[in-house]
């Protein structure tokens, strides 16, 4: 699979366009599902690449599966519940300025981590990452690390997005992970 990335990226950086993996995914009872998704996300974070993952289909059922082409991609099942073939990805929704590295760490047991490395772009806005706090740390509370001069980062009120922004150009990094509370002191694990 790296080769393939690795290709794609090297068309899109000859042509001087983004990377966009379109039409992604697999069916939900396929063997080892969970860590192909992973994988994916993996290779789309390395290459800092955007895709869509097949398939919405709220009318799934188990008989008629997607109701089209016999294909079984829906990563929702007759209930509106999530299949095995979806796992939230935490991604960058907006960068102001270059990207320069984008590092998910979700299914490690040193906790869960998010962190984005960027050369900010001040007059360009702010920096948006999709970070659903509550979907992926639960209740669990996080630790915002930011590095970079003027850089601050706060979750926007639903908790889904992470913002950074800073008055000064520059090489910034931010950093959320797991944290431990004890007596008010957060402590990483």
């Amino acid at each position: 699979m790296n080769f393939a990335f690795w290709n794609m990226h090297s068309k899109a950086a000859e042509w001087d366009v983004p990377l966009f993996l379109g039409e992604f995914g697999g069916p939900a009872p396929t063997l080892g599902i969970v860590d192909y998704m992973h994988l994916l996300h993996k290779r789309l974070n390395d290459y800092l690449a955007s895709g869509a993952q097949w398939n919405y289909t709220p009318g799934w059922t188990p008989g008629a599966l997607d109701g089209w082409n016999a294909e079984d991609l829906s990563i929702v099942n007759d209930q509106g519940n999530l299949r095995a073939n979806f796992k939230i990805r935490p991604y960058a929704q907006k960068i102001s300025g270059t990207p320069t590295q984008l590092i998910v760490s979700i299914v490690s047991n040193d906790g869960k981590s998010i962190e984005l490395k960027w050369y900010h772009k001040s007059r360009t806005g702010q920096t948006e990452l999709f970070v659903p706090r509550n979907d992926l740390f639960g209740s669990i509370p996080v630790k915002i690390d930011m590095e970079g001069l003027g850089l601050f980062c706060w979750f926007d009120p639903s908790q889904t997005r992470l913002i950074c922004n800073s008055n000064f150009d520059g090489y910034k990094h931010v950093r959320v992970r797991h944290c431990l509370m004890i007596l008010g002191l957060c402590f990483l694990y």
